[in-house]
């Protein structure tokens, strides 16, 4: 299968474990939430089948939005159902308006140089630059930028700008990010 992974998760990949589940609705939907479940699903891309309904453990994914923030929907995940691994990227978290609860999450099956990421920008060396060190500032306007990541490579946690002899008032384009091997910037320097 595509998109399914050897059972050996890599040592950095953050995982979740899913249960399949049967029904779907929002009466079925509300009584998974109020037993510690989250309903979700499974969808994948090219010749992966039919989306899996699937439940995640509420109390799960609340400690994973606290850890990553504004990362979650960007951090590839394992994910484990039953016998199966997948390789998943977080899709979209629906919240309740009101009260601020997860009523659903959708993974997506991840194909390695297919689907696009946002990768988080690191500022490194605000220490080497002289102008931050005479009193001005760094005004950061892009906080990610959108990659897509080739077969065989992980998705870096972020990617860094260096501020080493940075001049006041210059503005850092995208060929001052160091890429990755793998990384391939989709936005170009305007």
């Amino acid at each position: 299968h595509p998109h399914e992974i050897a059972s050996q998760a890599t040592a950095e990949r953050r995982s979740f474990v899913a249960l399949p589940r049967e029904v779907e609705g929002t009466r079925a939907s509300r009584k998974l939430r109020r037993s510690g479940w989250i309903p979700s699903i499974l969808y994948g891309g090219s010749g992966f089948g039919n989306p899996q309904l699937l439940q995640v453990e509420t109390k799960a994914l609340n400690k994973e939005l606290r850890e990553l923030k504004g990362s979650f929907n960007d951090t590839l995940y394992d994910l484990h159902v039953g016998e199966k691994t997948y390789s998943v990227l977080p899709r979209q978290l629906q919240i309740h308006p009101a009260t601020d609860r997860i009523q659903n999450l959708t993974f997506m099956a991840y194909e390695p140089g297919v689907h696009a990421v946002d990768i988080p920008l690191k500022v490194a060396n605000e220490d080497r630059c002289v102008p931050i060190r005479r009193g001005a500032f760094f005004l950061q306007v892009s906080h990610k930028i959108k990659c897509k990541v080739e077969e065989g490579f992980e998705i870096p946690p972020f990617l860094e700008v260096d501020l080493t002899g940075a001049a006041n008032k210059e503005v850092l384009r995208i060929s001052k990010v160091r890429r990755p091997e793998g990384v391939k910037f989709l936005v170009t320097d305007t």
